[in-house]
């Protein structure tokens, strides 16, 4: 899992793409943005901004994600209507992005070291590692109120040491949520999911389901520092 979260994915990256939200009947509503993000050292920071529809237009999501353990990770939220950035508290990483079934903690990456791993070897398929994470006895208060997540079971490509499905057991209301990531190519040597479905169900029913697709993915980009400021999350990312 340290393998995997330390992959190679370029020094800086630029992309572009849609959140699909699809409600129980089916519906869809459609958000755009655009996103950077850039590597300091084994540090990242990273922005996102909504392009789409006008209603949401502007904002924005700022992330630093520290690799020292004592260092929380920080995060910001721009939102136009109120023409603020507010800082978000570690517990409101459990929060949902844009009314998506995606929180911010999915966005930005659990800690891996506030987990214990076990692989389970009935279920492999010789192309994955079958692998459930639970908090650490001593953090399972913390990584649950943090996450929301009580436990969760990785599919890890073998070959790309990526995670190509999952599933996420909620610590309240019976859910479960399931994440299946398609579209992956290789971009610069760099293996690059382009689509992530996750779907949300409450006693093994569907309730509903949001797409992360990207687009037009660079990597190594000359990205100026600036970029990555609660200044900036006010302005168009270019």
């Amino acid at each position: 899992m340290l393998a995997v979260d330390n992959r190679y994915e370029g020094d800086t990256r630029k992309q572009s793409g849609v959140i699909i939200l699809i409600d129980k009947k089916k519906r869809k509503r459609i958000r755009g943005f655009v996103e950077l993000a850039k590597q300091y050292g084994e540090d990242e920071k990273s922005i996102s901004r909504v392009l789409s529809p006008a209603e949401v237009r502007g904002t924005s999501f700022l992330s630093y994600e520290w690799k020292e353990r004592s260092r929380d990770d920080e995060s910001w939220l721009y939102l136009p209507q109120l023409k603020k950035v507010k800082r978000l508290a570690t517990t409101d990483k459990s929060s949902y992005f844009l009314g998506s079934d995606f929180t911010y903690a999915d966005l930005v990456g659990l800690e891996i070291e506030d987990f214990d791993y076990k692989f389970v070897q009935n279920e492999t398929d010789g192309q994955h590692w079958v692998i459930t994470a639970s908090p650490k006895a001593d953090l399972k208060f913390k990584v649950i109120e943090e996450t929301g997540y009580k436990k969760i079971k990785y599919w890890v490509s073998k070959k790309k040491l990526l995670v190509e499905k999952a599933q996420y057991w909620l610590s309240e209301g019976n859910k479960i949520k399931y994440l299946t990531v398609s579209d992956i190519e290789q971009i610069n040597e760099i293996w690059t999911p382009k689509k992530r479905q996750m779907v949300m169900t409450q006693g093994g029913k569907y309730l509903h389901a949001s797409i992360y697709q990207t687009k037009n993915i660079q990597y190594n980009l000359d990205l100026d520092d600036e970029i990555f400021t609660t200044y900036a999350m006010e302005r168009d990312l270019q």
